[in-house]
């Protein structure tokens, strides 16, 4: 993951590509084209505002006498 789109493509450009196509050369590779690139966005929730897998009542399974 990168901070922003920019950062991505400078690291693809810099580092991931010559590596892949050098590698792939090595390998009689040639011709290869680009995979399609599908943009994620990263939500992060925790705390209060997410409900407990198990509620708030509830002990975890494969436990038992609240201790």
């Amino acid at each position: 993951m990168w901070e922003s789109e920019e950062l991505c493509v400078k690291a693809f450009d810099e580092r991931i590509h010559p590596t892949v196509h050098a590698t792939l050369a090595d390998l009689g590779i040639t011709g290869v084209a680009e995979p399609t690139v599908n943009r994620l966005h990263l939500v992060d929730l925790n705390g209060a505002a997410v409900p407990s897998r198990y509620g708030a009542s509830r002990q975890t399974p494969g436990r038992a006498g609240g201790a």
